[in-house]
């Protein structure tokens, strides 16, 4: 059996486009809407150099950018790892070289710690603010601008494919 999550999102868009899918702060997001988002985000992070089977490390708290992002990566056929914003520097840097993303998709709240765990990723091929609460930095949702209208066909895996990573303290 082949397999992505995403296909389930993919399915609800051309079911019922305009039926809402999630709702954050003020914000609600039709079927359509979202899905038309997760394939420009996943068109941006593949023009980024994300692929097949490359891990993307995200560091943030509940938005809908969050799942935006959980699902582009999982419509690459990437492995999502999240990490607990709750983790002290060093923690979050142990878990980063454990795990070797490619990109790290991570909150503006963030931003102070991002050069360092920067550094901690050997191949570097993006990083990127996922939710911002002001206008300082450029964040996902502008710069996949730049793949409005794409389609991003989702990868299809194998059933033991490796989709997500969560670090627990057990």
């Amino acid at each position: 059996m082949n397999y992505n999550f995403s296909c389930h999102l993919r399915r609800w868009a051309e079911v019922d486009p305009d039926r809402e899918a999630i709702r954050f702060e003020d914000k609600r997001w039709s079927y359509g809407n979202l899905n038309n988002a997760v394939d420009e985000t996943a068109c941006f992070l593949s023009d980024s150099g994300v692929t097949r089977g490359d891990r993307v490390a995200i560091l943030a708290m509940n938005s809908d950018e969050y799942v935006i992002a959980c699902l582009a990566v999982a419509r690459l056929g990437a492995v999502s790892v999240l990490l607990n914003y709750r983790l002290a520097l060093a923690e979050l840097k142990y878990l980063i070289e454990d795990c070797e993303p490619v990109a790290i998709l991570m909150d503006a709240d963030f931003h102070a710690i991002r050069k360092q765990l920067e550094e901690s990723i050997a191949d570097l091929r993006g990083s990127f603010i996922l939710h911002s609460e002001n206008n300082d930095f450029d964040t996902l949702s502008t710069l996949r601008v730049s793949s409005r209208g794409k389609v991003f066909q989702d990868e299809i895996l194998g059933v033991d494919a490796l989709d997500r990573i969560l670090y627990t303290s057990g």
